[in-house]
């Protein structure tokens, strides 16, 4: 396994797993992504089970932060006379309060030479339009894939225990790497632990 690489510069590849991508001089042709370094010929699918999200135990003190942080603002409505706040303060810390206790269901993850499967689902790498691995571990360990779909736009794939040096060979032979940088609500859901 490789030792991190600790860059302050450039935050966006912390691990020697994955290195810059090296384009060829324009007078030589470019090479095949199945002969990216790792890629397999033989390797026609790459299915594992992972658990549909990465679950943070909750404290008591997690479920009363979330109940005065909805009922302070339940307040704030109902003293500035806005009753539809109000009603969305106290549904929304509710419900918040639900998902944090609910725990991941294990999922089924196949890629193959058509596209991706997840359970039941099918994606055609003809929807998918890119694909980056992000690989922080004990906390980031996921695949983020762009699609072409307007109402998900992007998937986010657990990696579970799987190499992504392999998995990377593997999706660089049907999708292109394109970085994705992590929304504000994916970094702000990992720092309160939802």
């Amino acid at each position: 396994m490789a030792s991190p690489i600790i860059d302050l510069k450039d935050k966006r590849r912390k691990w020697a797993l994955f290195p810059e991508p090296v384009s060829p001089p324009p007078d030589q042709p470019q090479p095949s992504p199945i002969d990216a370094p790792g890629a397999s010929m033989s390797i026609t699918e790459m299915a594992w089970e992972a658990p549909e999200y990465l679950y943070y135990p909750k404290s008591p003190d997690w479920y009363w932060g979330v109940g005065i942080t909805a009922f302070a603002l339940m307040l704030i409505a109902i003293f500035t006379n806005n009753l539809i706040f109000a009603i969305f303060a106290a549904v929304a810390g509710f419900t918040i309060a639900l998902w944090g206790a609910r725990k991941p269901k294990t999922i089924t993850i196949k890629f193959d030479g058509q596209g991706m499967m997840i359970e039941s689902r099918r994606y055609p790498y003809q929807e998918l339009t890119s694909f980056w691995i992000r690989y922080e571990p004990p906390f980031v360990k996921e695949i983020s894939i762009l699609t072409k779909q307007t109402l998900l736009p992007s998937l986010r794939i657990p990696l579970g225990n799987e190499n992504p040096a392999e998995i990377r060979a593997f999706l660089l032979r049907f999708l292109p790497e394109k970085i994705q940088e992590e929304s504000l609500i994916e970094v702000l859901a990992r720092v309160v632990k939802f």
